[in-house]
């Protein structure tokens, strides 16, 4: 389920897109998905990418992702991209010039990289076997 902080900055994003700005706000209604999509505990909390799927074409903006960081103090959005990747890329951003220190985005990020890797090594292994 989608927490509230959450919530919020879904809608500020959209607006700020002019999506839900003026009249428009009144005119405009339809359907979006939030999913999780991600969820990677951490020693400090937990890094979670959620989706927003567009599901009537009468809402002028694409399928969306962004990232948030969960501790058990706080739960903050970090990012935001076309994809999961690029949604973790732009938090790990944000984290370094407004937290510092340890990135709990660059670690998730790292880890995926190395799965990806992992599952190219392992398709180009099959392709050489056929």
């Amino acid at each position: 389920m989608l927490n509230q902080k959450a919530q919020t900055y879904v809608f500020k994003y959209l607006f700020d897109q002019g999506v839900y700005s003026g009249i428009k706000m009144v005119e405009l209604s339809g359907k979006i998905i939030v999913k999780e999509v991600l969820y990677k505990e951490l020693e400090n909390g937990a890094v979670v990418v959620y989706k927003l799927v567009n599901e009537d074409y009468n809402l002028p903006f694409n399928d969306f992702y962004f990232a948030t960081f969960d501790n058990t103090s706080s739960d903050v959005v970090f990012g935001v991209g076309y994809d999961i990747e690029s949604a973790l890329e732009d938090a790990e951003k944000k984290w370094q010039r407004e937290v510092g220190g340890s990135n709990p985005f660059r670690e998730v990020l790292e880890k995926l990289k190395e799965i990806e890797k992992l599952k190219e090594e392992s398709n180009n292994m099959l392709q050489n076997y056929y």
